[in-house]
């Protein structure tokens, strides 16, 4: 069946109009720095991310004969390691694993960089540990976590509060979970599962000395020191 154009045009576009102002549809969007596609896959964050890191490694490269691995350390974390950090929380556990992978690749050039490696030289627990770096998802946990931690100690804007549901809420019986103040679990698949309230819930799987702490500086170092002594990478 023959279409126009005209049509075709019409039919993949909607334009609302609302107060004498159009709103034409996108397939994406700039929202604070993050970008967000009608599917949420979040694929052209990552993407962007990993090429700004790229172009400013290779500018830092140019200079590196006349740099210590301190000053290598201080301009990668101000220039390139802020981009991964940016927003993770919202747009890492979106993303699939190939480009998980491709981030932590990106992660292991900073590190070589530093620490003047060569360019196929492995990247390990030995190195993270002396840059006391996480990989990129132990990163973006330590953030969800410091996020629930704020939430639990009211640190965070009031309406987080409804996205984390206590466990002793939710029955009476007294069980280790609800005595040490955890979170329930909720019923979730598929996209559910990487919702705040879902991923905030692994503050369960912490031991007490953590959780316990109420000052949030000394738990963002203690759960950093945890990782980087409990993680094989």
């Amino acid at each position: 069946m023959f279409v126009s154009k005209q049509k075709l045009r019409l039919q993949s576009s909607l334009n609302v109009t609302c107060n004498s102002t159009t709103i034409s549809s996108t397939s994406s969007v700039n929202y604070l720095g993050v970008h967000i596609d009608q599917h949420l896959s979040f694929t052209t964050m990552a993407e962007s991310v990993i090429q700004k890191a790229n172009a400013r490694l290779k500018i830092l490269y140019r200079q590196k004969d006349s740099l210590t691995q301190h000053t290598k350390q201080l301009l990668v974390m101000s220039l390139v390691q802020c981009h991964f950090d940016y927003a993770c929380s919202v747009w890492y556990n979106g993303l699939t694993q190939s480009l998980k992978h491709k981030l932590q690749v990106t992660q292991n050039k900073l590190i070589r960089f530093i620490l003047d490696l060569k360019p196929r030289d492995h990247v390990g627990h030995q190195q993270f540990e002396s840059l006391n770096w996480l990989p990129v998802n132990k990163r973006v946990e330590q953030v969800m976590l410091c996020h629930v931690f704020k939430v639990k100690h009211k640190l965070a804007p009031s309406y987080m509060n409804s996205f984390l549901v206590y466990q002793n809420t939710v029955h009476s019986y007294s069980t280790k979970l609800s005595e040490k103040g955890g979170f329930n679990l909720p019923k979730a698949k598929g996209s559910g599962c990487k919702s705040f309230s879902f991923i905030g819930a692994m503050w369960n799987n912490l031991p007490c000395h953590l959780t316990d702490i109420n000052n949030f500086q000394s738990f963002k170092v203690a759960i950093k020191s945890h990782f980087l002594n409990s993680s094989t990478f």
